[in-house]
């Protein structure tokens, strides 16, 4: 089925705010693992209460609207042995910086910048203060279809500043629900 044929867009909607103190780190994991990719989570504090991601589910594309309290992220060998999926993940920070770091390469993001994130390899993302952002997760197939040097630019800045990023993170801001 090509992107131009596809059916309605699958909205959902999650928030921390139901579990009690002392497992919303634990639920944002498992919610995380299970609706991106595995991973591994940890909070930066001692204490996390912010929580809420919103996601619109098309053929091949996921957008997401991401505020969370501060964490790290790695996706491991381990996490890419046990899942065959094959992404590229494509995060936007609103609010504060975030670094990723893939392939030897580390990329400090300020708000409204992105990178392109391989999930079919190792990577570590860390996020040191309560912050929003924007991701995209696209098939690995359609993007190389599309963008057959894509491997090339994961880790790497592209900057709001540059005219051509700016055009792509306004596209995909206008495209999320929160």
């Amino acid at each position: 089925m090509s992107l131009a044929q596809n059916s309605n867009p699958i909205i959902h909607n999650f928030n921390m705010d139901k579990y009690v103190a002392s497992k919303k780190i634990t639920k944002w994991k498992d919610l995380l693992y299970e609706k991106y990719y595995p991973l591994e989570l940890k909070s930066v504090s001692n204490e996390f209460n912010e929580g809420q991601l919103s996601l619109i589910d098309t053929p091949g594309l996921r957008y997401g609207a991401i505020k969370s309290d501060s964490m790290t992220v790695h996706r491991r060998r381990k996490h890419v042995a046990r899942n065959i999926d094959d992404y590229y993940f494509i995060p936007i920070p609103i609010s504060d910086t975030i670094s990723l770091s893939q392939r030897d390469r580390e990329v400090k993001l300020n708000p409204g910048s992105f990178t392109v994130i391989s999930t079919t390899e190792s990577y570590a993302y860390f996020q040191p203060t309560t912050n929003s952002h924007l991701t995209l997760r696209i098939d690995g197939e359609i993007a190389r279809s599309r963008i057959p040097l894509i491997d090339d630019l994961v880790c790497l800045n592209y900057e709001s500043e540059v005219p051509l990023s700016k055009i792509f993170v306004n596209f995909i801001s206008q495209a999320h629900i929160c």
